[in-house]
């Protein structure tokens, strides 16, 4: 019996996690502050005097709907972030500061997360919220008004690091305890610390973004280049075949939406290539002893030349492209290879990548 009380009893225990989702494009608007939070008003409405950006959503949930006083741990945040840019008397300086925005009985509201000790309540909401699932927009809104600041005008990062935070919330109105709860599938440690890492503000999980435009995004789409190299080959096998030598992955960050086409052009130089083939040396060449082997570099199934720039079309704006890197002989440098010192023999390409 006693054992099926206690089964009972820890049913009864609400579990709260909660997800935060960041905005892959910051941007800054005029918002109204009543519903749907800080709604996107146009740059000519001049009573949307809110100038904001939104960086990401928070929701909250709960096992049985049991939610009380839900509030964010900033720490590595700061409280105050400046932005500089065009204002009505030419650029300056603007102040901006956190705020969470959020469902009150059918009405939205919002308030601040500017408290020096880097607590900060996410709502006003006294007791329990009573939803499985509930949800906080954080915004980054500006101390002056909206009609300050210049349509198509850009603002750049001054200072004010967006770190990370950890959310806690209490198990029942009637106790001062707060527990942290899991964002985005952190680990709580059971001794009741904060988890090891804080969840990133910013999508790019840095500190710093980029800058941000006041009117329709701007996309810095980012090109990530990597080579993954493979072991090395025997000469010899490369007389008939084409020989994998790499992988070239290219990952799109930052992507726009409403643009179909993303292309690269890609060229490949040697340290010891002529207008016609790249070259291998030997290891341990000196000036007395200089001895090249001739090769052919094959991009993907197209053989290239040193030093020529290729398209690479049609590039997949959400999975990684990858492309192979093989070496060929040609017949012409079979019997040159074949006169070769025997010994390893190298060669260091230089990649660049230019987006279209």
């Amino acid at each position: 019996m006693f054992s099926l009380i206690f089964f009972l009893c820890t049913s009864l225990w609400s579990a709260v996690e909660a997800t935060y989702v960041p905005e892959p494009m910051l941007r800054f608007y005029r918002g109204k502050g009543q519903g749907p939070y800080f709604m996107e008003a146009s740059p000519n409405d001049t009573s949307a005097t809110y100038f904001v950006a939104h960086l990401g959503t928070l929701t909250f949930h709960s096992t049985d709907g049991q939610l009380f006083d839900p509030r964010m741990i900033n720490i590595s945040t700061n409280v105050n972030f400046v932005f500089y840019g065009p204002m009505d008397n030419g650029p300056e300086n603007s102040v901006f500061r956190l705020a969470s925005a959020y469902r009150n009985n059918n009405k939205e509201e919002w308030m601040r997360l500017d408290h020096g000790d880097n607590v900060n309540p996410l709502t006003n909401i006294s007791g329990n919220i009573n939803s499985t699932t509930y949800e906080v927009r954080i915004y980054l809104i500006s101390d002056q008004s909206a009609n300050r600041y210049i349509y198509n005008a850009t603002y750049t990062w001054v200072s004010g690091d967006f770190g990370g935070f950890n959310v806690q919330t209490k198990k029942t109105t009637n106790t001062n305890t707060y527990d942290f709860i899991p964002v985005n599938g952190q680990v709580i440690p059971e001794n009741g610390d904060p988890p090891a890492a804080p969840a990133p503000f910013l999508a790019t999980g840095t500190a710093v973004p980029e800058p941000l435009p006041y009117g329709p995004p701007v996309y810095h789409t980012k090109y990530d280049f990597s080579i993954v190299k493979k072991p090395d080959f025997i000469l010899t096998d490369a007389y008939t075949n084409n020989i994998s030598i790499a992988t070239a992955n290219l990952q799109l960050v930052g992507t726009d939406p409403d643009k179909y086409d993303y292309k690269v052009q890609v060229k490949f130089t040697g340290a010891n290539d002529t207008p016609d083939y790249f070259r291998l040396q030997h290891k341990d060449a000196s000036p007395a002893f200089v001895y090249f082997i001739p090769y052919s570099l094959v991009f993907g199934g197209i053989a290239i030349q040193p030093s020529v720039s290729y398209d690479w079309l049609n590039l997949d704006k959400v999975n990684i492209n990858s492309k192979d890197i093989s070496v060929r002989i040609p017949t012409v440098s079979q019997a040159i290879a074949e006169r070769a010192v025997e010994g390893t023999y190298v060669d260091t390409i230089t990649v660049t990548i230019t987006p279209l």
